[in-house]
């Protein structure tokens, strides 16, 4: 017998599982708290249903926001891929998805308004508007996810726990559309610089009308579909050398008084930001928007870099995600073994270990500074992902030690216990899902 109770008492998203002879009982405040017991009642009846003991489990997680980010702009994922990622998101308790889903070298949604977007930069290949890249051969090349199917998504993730944040990446990363749309780049402009990616000329202009017209048809589409109260707008990576050489954002330096680009940019994230109010949405960034001026606080900044810029945009008063590359950065290879897979551009390697020993609150400050702190999430670039079979072997085990220290209190954190409980409870797991784990890390 399932007996399912409501117990207001219970912060959100925690619960009581109680297992006797004759019933199963859980306790829980929201439909997350009941989420969150079942998947751990699933968890103890798979390893084996003859041998679950009488037992009570009161849990509740360390932080609100348990995220994981994917990008399938680099390389397209089908459907039953995003969903399979889901999946394996909720399966450790994870609750917040970033789809990062357009870049450089890709559109991937559909803007009603604006249907050249998909028709153009969804695919790439020969005598494509772009060019072959990160695996792609010569025939065009991926694809992209029509508004009823990123409902779909939505509606998939939320039967699971998981709330869907849409990222729209801008100014920078834009080369793609800027191909596409030449009048969102003024015509005058003599800047030359060059991203850390490698391309030219990908930045949007903020002087220009045209950038915000375009802005607003885009963000208007994308508020609808996405239900979440924050709308992620990018802000990383912006070229050293952008808009030096633009008469227009010379002129708006002029009017406004700024001395540095640093400012514009500044400039044109308030301006996102107002648009993005009026459609009811909060905005989120990755770090360099708390770096280069004061945007409105209602929403986060992720800090990628390094633990250090999530604690100084705290400082700020910023709500922050931790998610530093040295150690939620799943593109990252977990060893310098010859065979395996992985990105190195941090000069060092993420190994499990790394995962798991990771504290964001390991500073010694004052508790006040991480009133703000939202939690921890993990990130998976899709640059070398041209074969999706690497996917759950960069994920896996690291998700479930990313799980453990968004979930577990610090003092009950122990890497001696979680190798054993990997090979003892996890491992068995693994193996009955097909799950294309890393062995290395057994």
């Amino acid at each position: 017998l399932l007996v399912l109770s409501e117990d207001s008492s219970l912060a959100t998203n925690a619960y009581q599982l109680t297992i006797d002879t004759t019933s199963v009982k859980i306790h829980a405040a929201d439909v997350a708290g009941i989420h969150n017991a079942l998947v751990s009642l699933w968890q103890i009846a798979t390893n084996d249903l003859q041998k679950v003991a009488c037992l009570t489990i009161k849990d509740s997680p360390r932080f609100e926001w348990r995220g994981q980010h994917l990008d399938t702009a680099r390389q397209f994922f089908s459907m039953a891929e995003i969903k399979n990622f889901i999946n394996n998101m909720s399966l450790y308790k994870l609750n917040k998805f970033h789809w990062h889903f357009v870049d450089d070298e890709a559109w991937r949604v559909e803007i009603k308004a604006c249907p050249e977007l998909t028709a153009k930069l969804s695919e790439r290949g020969y005598n494509q508007l772009l060019d072959p890249q990160y695996g792609s051969a010569a025939p065009a090349n991926g694809g992209y996810y029509s508004q009823a199917q990123m409902r779909e998504i939505v509606n998939y993730a939320k039967a699971r726990n998981i709330e869907v944040i849409p990222e729209i990446d801008i100014p920078g990363h834009c080369f793609a559309l800027m191909k596409l749309y030449p009048e969102l780049n003024e015509a005058a402009d003599a800047s030359v610089y060059r991203s850390v990616q490698g391309y030219a000329n990908n930045c949007l202009n903020p002087a220009l009308p045209e950038t915000y017209e375009f802005l607003e048809k885009v963000l208007s589409e994308i508020a609808v579909i996405f239900p979440s109260d924050y709308l992620h707008i990018g802000a990383d990576e912006r070229p050293e050398g952008t808009w030096e050489n633009s008469p227009a954002v010379s002129t708006l330096m002029q009017q406004q008084g700024f001395d540095t680009t640093e400012q514009v940019q500044t400039y044109f994230l308030r301006n996102v930001q107002q648009i993005l109010k009026k459609l009811g949405k909060k905005t989120a960034a990755w770090e360099e928007a708390s770096e280069q001026g004061e945007i409105e606080k209602d929403g986060y900044v992720i800090s990628w870099k390094g633990t250090q810029a999530g604690i100084n945009a705290l400082k700020k008063g910023y709500q922050v995600v931790m998610a530093p590359a040295q150690h939620c950065y799943f593109d990252i290879a977990q060893s310098n073994a010859w065979d395996e897979p992985g990105q190195t551009w941090i000069n060092d390697y993420v190994p499990l270990r790394k995962v798991y020993e990771y504290n964001p609150l390991s500073q010694a400050l004052d508790p006040s500074v991480y009133k703000n702190l939202k939690g921890v999430q993990g990130c998976l670039w899709g640059e070398n992902l041209y074969d999706k079979s690497l996917v759950q072997h960069l994920l896996f085990p690291r998700i479930i030690a990313l799980s453990e220290i968004a979930w577990t209190e610090h003092a009950q954190q122990n890497y001696a216990q979680f190798e054993r409980d990997l090979k003892q409870l996890h491992q068995p797991t693994l193996e009955r899902l097909k799950i294309n784990y890393c062995k290395l890390s057994f």
